[in-house]
């Protein structure tokens, strides 16, 4: 039997942004007309941050223009090899996010999500195949 090169099962222990830790899988789902999947890994921490670095995303069933999509598990097992030989290196090549924001009276809260500012929306991801419209 082949292997598929995507994960079938989520390595994370949460659903909230402020517990999450190296190794953890956000997805996003953004666009205006279409649908386009992203996958990041967890690879730092810190209390008030969580670095990121996008993977690839395979193709579970369909094409790029109506498919759903997991991680790549190849590019997931080859991420958590490089964070092992050398964190600080992965650290540097991915993307820093904050956990919490201040609401109007100042108080700190914790985010539900990591936003880019744009279309990109990162939550953890629940293992399952998500869905996508276009490439």
């Amino acid at each position: 039997m082949a292997t598929v090169d995507y994960l079938t099962e989520t390595p994370n222990t949460t659903t909230k942004i402020e517990e999450l830790k190296v190794g953890d899988i956000l997805v996003s789902t953004g666009g205006w007309n279409c649908t386009f999947v992203q996958f990041a890994v967890v690879t730092a921490t810190s209390d008030s941050s969580v670095w990121l670095k996008n993977i690839n995303r395979v193709y579970v069933t369909g094409d790029w223009s109506e498919h759903t999509a997991a991680p790549s598990r190849s590019d997931y097992e080859q991420l958590m090899v490089d964070i092992k030989k050398d964190q600080k290196a992965v650290k540097k090549q991915s993307f820093r996010k904050n956990i919490y924001y201040k609401d109007r009276k100042k108080n700190q809260v914790a985010n539900t999500g990591l936003s880019d500012g744009g279309l990109t929306y990162y939550t953890p991801w629940n293992g399952e195949p998500v869905h996508g419209n276009c490439d």
